[in-house]
């Protein structure tokens, strides 16, 4: 039995070595066609932007800014995100409160059947 083993391994082994050191075909590519790298620009897309003016219903505060619930005049419901990091002019960035009449303008988005707007200006 003890016989059979080391056969047994020793096959195993010289499968191992055999197959990772056999010779590999290198390929001539003369007479391929040449590649071309192209050079492609892309720029960026202009992202389309909303302004809402509407009063705060309701402020949820997170570490860089806060989310406000907005209602405009036609009762529309918006939710801005205002952070020092999104705004185009950080000094921009002012606190609000309940109550509080908000300028926005910004990139909008929907999210659950909502409209959210990222804010990029705040008056």
């Amino acid at each position: 039995m003890k016989g059979i083993k080391i056969s047994v391994t020793a096959i195993a082994m010289f499968a191992l070595l055999t197959a990772c050191n056999g010779e590999k075909d290198i390929v001539n590519n003369e007479g391929a066609a040449e590649l071309v790298q192209d050079t492609v620009t892309t720029e960026k897309p202009e992202l389309k932007t909303i302004t809402v003016t509407g009063i705060v219903q309701q402020l949820n505060r997170g570490k860089d800014g806060y989310t406000a619930e907005l209602r405009d005049a036609n009762d529309s419901v918006f939710f801005a995100t205002v952070s020092h990091s999104n705004l185009n002019d950080a000094a921009q960035y002012r606190d609000s409160k309940r109550g509080d009449t908000l300028n926005v303008t910004g990139e909008p988005f929907i999210m659950d059947g909502h409209t959210h707007i990222t804010v990029r200006e705040l008056k």
